[in-house]
């Protein structure tokens, strides 16, 4: 328990030296710079640990098993990753915000906002074919989920509906 306070204390060091955590400091959107300010963890159950709320993840095997789990203190924020960048490949992120936690910058051509149970949820991508990011805010929280290749609305539907 000693250890994880002090590791935490030196990513929440870095973080306020940084200017808090920039979602995208890992996984897809890896061109934004600083990835000092996460820190990777074993296990989905050590990043709720930290981060002290649950993440209820849908059915990603479309994308293999996790690839990396990673918390930003900053932010209060979950990262979990799938697959890697140079195949298909998808994040899932939750924060205790209430904003666009996905750290996608990119301009898509389609955009809309869809109904997911009780949630309104912005899907981006190419098409209503090819979407590739979805966020959305519930309760006390920010969710994305962001996808390498582009998946239809009623995938991305399904994915989002898992995501708690």
């Amino acid at each position: 328990m000693k250890k994880k306070i002090i590791a935490a204390a030196a990513v929440l060091g870095v973080a306020v030296m940084a200017g808090g955590c920039v979602s995208g400091g890992t996984g897809i959107s890896s061109e934004i710079a600083d990835a000092d300010i996460w820190q990777e963890v074993g296990s989905l159950e050590e990043a709720e640990e930290a981060m002290g709320f649950e993440l209820t993840l849908p059915d990603m095997s479309d994308y293999g098993e996790a690839s990396a789990y990673n918390v930003c203190v900053a932010l209060t924020e979950i990262e979990v990753q799938y697959g890697s960048l140079d195949s298909r490949g998808a994040y899932i992120r939750k924060a205790e915000d209430d904003g666009d936690i996905s750290g996608d910058y990119e301009e898509y051509a389609y955009e809309e906002e869809v109904a997911v149970g009780e949630n309104t949820v912005t899907f981006k991508g190419a098409s209503e074919d090819e979407i590739n990011l979805a966020v959305w805010n519930a309760g006390d929280y920010a969710y994305c989920i962001k996808v390498t290749d582009g998946v239809s609305s009623d995938v991305m539907n399904e994915l989002a509906a898992g995501v708690e």
